[in-house]
């Protein structure tokens, strides 16, 4: 049976009717003085090159992995055959690799740190659908990091190989300090997934020091930012990865518990201290030998560390309760029912064009203030969470700082390291012939400084 004719014909004439339309009403020309802003975000990629970005990333997960714990060695025998995809040297490599591909061709977007607005956007139920290929962008990092520890700060971040180039004086800092201004990424982290979950802002993209370099573009309160973060990185290696990353903290937390961890020396350690002094984030922590007679003393002020930690928990849950309305005041449904209310008091103040726009759409007022309303509730109870949250994090720093853990040798702390493998090239233990009768290992590992 032959199709019928005349249906055939119209879905042939189908396109050249919509090419006609399209010449019948032409582009309207406007001739405000309205200039739009530059163009902030990257273009839009196919599904198939975000699953192109995903691989990049496995592949450079692996890689780092394998030059952070199994290829250790640098070129330390002569006429060795790669010897530049090992140790420190492959690393830095691969860190200069992902900074141009990840940074400046993907141009900073989607990376694993800003992921974490994604996935909490989602998870709030908001009508907010997340890729499949954002949540392995998510993912990854942290599954590699309970398995090798931090290999993506290690050489897979843009951001951290952004600080890691300028990181040419690196100073140490007061073991103290530093755990005081470890609390700021999971407090940056409570805000930051508290705006997100709540639709407020994303302010872990908003306030990325870097992406103004990747992308060659943005406003002044971004470059100048950057350039803050870069000069102060000139004194403290990576300030922003170690003190404010948001991300970095859940790598943290999971490298606690990797199963394999990156280690100073392959063999027993002769406690000459390079290490410590070759790493420039103070991840290297000393031996520390029981001492019987502290011990009552140490466990008593744990002890009372730890039965105030409830105390900080409402102390910051206080403290945010009392911040949330000027927390929803960023919210733009809240902001615009604010700025109806006061113009409705007030008919004599100049209508912004906010409220010019929405009073244009015909929509009510009383659903924009009850809609206002409800997202004030959210923000109350999210603020909530989210102070007791930062004071949970504060008290058990607190109560880590009293604790005295037992240590051997010189040590990475897991939580801190970021495999970045320079103490690698420090190590006299890591270049000795093991066969050697001046191995510490024949020598029945005896100590020397």
């Amino acid at each position: 049976m032959k199709p019928p004719l005349l249906p055939l014909l119209l879905a042939a004439l189908l396109p050249l009717a919509t090419l006609h339309g399209e010449d019948r009403f032409p582009q309207p020309e406007f001739t405000t003085a309205y200039k739009a802003k530059a163009y902030q975000h990257p273009a839009p990629r196919g599904t198939a090159m975000e699953w192109v970005d995903v691989a990049v990333l496995l592949g450079a997960l692996a890689l780092a992995s394998t030059f952070a714990l199994s290829r250790r060695r640098k070129a330390a025998v002569p006429r060795r055959r790669l010897a530049w995809l090992e140790g420190r040297l492959g690393l830095y490599a691969l860190m200069l690799f992902c900074l141009l591909y990840f940074g400046f061709y993907r141009q900073g977007c989607i990376c694993p740190v800003g992921s974490v607005q994604n996935v909490t956007a989602a998870l709030a139920g908001a009508g907010y659908v997340v890729p499949i290929t954002v949540i392995l962008f998510f993912a990854l990092p942290l599954v590699f990091a309970l398995f090798f520890g931090r290999v993506f700060c290690a050489s897979v971040c843009p951001l951290g190989a952004m600080q890691d180039l300028v990181a040419l004086r690196p100073m140490k800092i007061p073991r103290a300090l530093s755990q005081v201004l470890g609390v700021l990424p999971w407090a940056y982290l409570a805000v930051a997934v508290l705006f997100a979950a709540t639709g407020t802002s994303w302010i872990i993209c908003r306030l990325d020091p870097f992406v103004s370099f990747f992308r060659l573009s943005g406003d002044l309160t971004r470059i100048l930012l950057g350039v803050l973060f870069l000069g102060i990185g000139l004194v403290v290696a990576r300030p922003y990865c170690r003190f404010l990353c948001p991300y970095g903290a859940l790598l943290g937390l999971a490298s606690r518990l990797s199963w394999k961890k990156v280690t100073v020396t392959p063999r027993e350690c002769v406690q000459c201290r390079l290490c410590e002094h070759a790493c420039p984030f103070d991840a290297i922590e000393k031996p520390e030998a029981p001492v019987d007679a502290q011990r009552p003393r140490a466990l008593r002020r744990t002890g009372w560390l730890l039965a105030a930690t409830p105390l900080w928990i409402a102390l910051g849950a206080f403290l945010f309760w009392n911040l949330a309305p000027s927390i929803a005041h960023h919210h733009n449904t809240v902001f615009l029912s604010q700025r109806v209310r006061i113009e409705d008091r007030d008919p004599s103040l100049p209508k912004s064009w906010e409220t010019r726009i929405w009073r244009e759409l015909g929509k009510s007022e009383e659903e924009l203030h009850a809609q206002a309303g409800a997202i004030r509730s959210r923000l109350q109870t999210g603020a909530l969470f989210a102070g007791g949250f930062i004071g949970l994090v504060f008290g058990l720093t607190l109560v880590g700082l009293s604790r005295r853990v037992v240590r051997k040798d010189w040590e990475p702390d897991p939580a801190k390291c970021l495999a970045c493998g320079r103490c690698f090239a420090y190590c006299p233990v890591e270049y000795q012939n093991p066969d050697s009768p001046d191995s510490p290992t024949l020598r029945g590992g005896d100590k020397h400084g």
